[in-house]
């Protein structure tokens, strides 16, 4: 046995490596019908130690991920939360969580170990304890845990309070009468002094912006305070990515702020200065998480009330995008201008040339998406061109046949509208009917 797989046993070893071993789908699903009936066997022996039972589970949840049944193993999970070695008791907490679904008929027993371990006073405990309230909450499970949940929210440990606010946001989402005054309790939560705890706050926030806005507007300035210190380096190392400050906190609240700022000048001009830091930051760092934080700024800019200023700035910084040698940033560019073409296609027409230029890129989801920003920016001045390359691009791609015939009908519509002179548009409505006859008469 290699000196990495020391802590398993040989039977689990053997396992994995079968598995891997596996050449077909049909010769998987032979050696884990042979693992099944080891297992109901196995599992189910009252002189089965802990330890065994815990590699039995683990052996169970390979089951299941392969599509196997495993619900003889749904009890022994559930008692191994109960146990009192740290390691057995994860293991148990880890297999209901992958085994159970929302409706077993386990969870009333699995309550009687979560209540227990939020009583401890070891934080794992309280941890595992709280993950799985998050993972299976239900009226009657929020009944029987919400008061110490709650309690939780206020212990010195960052980790319990980061959990509990998980725990918080799923109650919200079951009922949001759960849980009297959770707005305010939020709130608290999102000036919490540890960033982990905020940002577990976050995702509430969000779905309170997309569905109540007016109800937190009042904290548009909490959210850009906290912003500007995370764009500023105040967070600690651990939320850098890639010397990136905490790129997942900068991208929750700009989603949360253009739902704030949509329609709502005095809203928006809060936040104008900071987002515009925000993408001047972003792109400067040069790898790919700066540059979705670029294009989230860009979807947030688009959305709040408009500024001219920002709009601009934008523009000149997701257009840079369209030189790229990546497909994937040359589609973000792409992306990026078709939200602000919908602003002000003032900003979008400088990049013509270039935009044109990425309907020759090898390429197809690139081409289709300039195909849409192409249709969105053609008039009298440019229809010549742009039909031009929308035919060429309708000759070649490899599109289901009804998305060839949504390009045909868009290219019709703007030959229709932009068309300079009969002649030309007799020209291209003839080669229409030569090259892609077929598609127009069976519309």
């Amino acid at each position: 046995m290699s000196k990495s797989h020391s802590h398993l046993s040989k039977e689990l070893t053997e396992l994995i490596q079968s598995i891997g071993d596996s050449r077909s789908k049909q010769e998987e699903d032979k050696i884990m019908a042979a693992e099944s009936e080891i297992l109901k066997s196995e599992i189910s022996k009252t002189s089965a130690t802990p330890t065994e039972k815990k590699e039995f589970l683990i052996r169970s949840i390979y089951l299941e991920m392969l599509g196997h049944d495993a619900s003889f193993a749904h009890l022994h999970a559930v008692n191994l939360t109960q146990d009192k070695n740290i390691l057995n008791k994860r293991i148990g907490y880890l297999a209901c969580a992958l085994l159970l679904n929302d409706s077993s008929e386990f969870l009333i027993l699995l309550v009687s170990s979560i209540q227990k371990d939020l009583q401890s006073k070891n934080w794992v405990e309280v941890c595992m304890a709280l993950s799985t309230v998050a993972r299976f909450a239900n009226p009657l499970i929020i009944q029987a845990v919400s008061e110490p949940v709650l309690k939780l929210l206020d212990s010195k440990d960052s980790k319990i309070r980061k959990r509990a606010v998980m725990c918080l946001y799923k109650f919200y989402q079951v009922d949001p009468n759960s849980v009297p005054e959770c707005q305010n309790k939020m709130k608290k939560l999102l000036c919490d002094y540890e960033p982990a705890v905020m940002a577990a706050t976050l995702p509430y926030y969000r779905e309170m912006a997309m569905k109540n806005p007016e109800k937190i507007k009042d904290l548009v300035g909490a959210f850009t305070v906290i912003l500007k210190q995370v764009i500023e380096n105040k967070l600690p190392k651990e939320f850098n990515y890639h010397k990136f400050p905490g790129p997942w906190i900068q991208n929750g609240i700009l989603e949360i702020l253009s739902l704030l700022g949509k329609d709502d000048q005095h809203s928006s001009e809060m936040m104008y200065e900071v987002v515009g830091q925000c993408l001047r930051n972003a792109d400067r760092i040069g790898i790919n998480i700066g540059y979705a934080t670029v294009y989230q700024c860009v979807k947030t800019i688009c959305v709040i009330y408009p500024n001219s200023h920002l709009i601009e700035l934008a523009s000149n910084t997701i257009s840079r995008f369209l030189s790229s040698d990546s497909p994937n940033l040359r589609c973000t560019g792409i992306n990026g201008l078709t939200l602000i073409i919908q602003i002000n296609p003032s900003y979008v027409m400088n990049y013509q040339n270039i935009i044109v230029d990425c309907m020759e890129v090898n390429d197809e989801t690139l081409k289709k998406n300039t195909f849409e920003l192409l249709y969105k920016m053609t008039n009298l001045k440019n229809v010549e061109v742009i039909v031009e390359k929308m035919m060429n691009y309708l000759k070649k791609t490899t599109l289901e046949i009804q998305s060839k015939k949504d390009i045909l009908q868009k290219i019709t519509e703007l030959t229709e509208r932009f068309a300079p002179n009969k002649t030309w548009f007799i020209k291209i409505m003839n080669e229409l009917f030569v090259n892609f006859g077929d598609m127009i008469s069976n519309r």
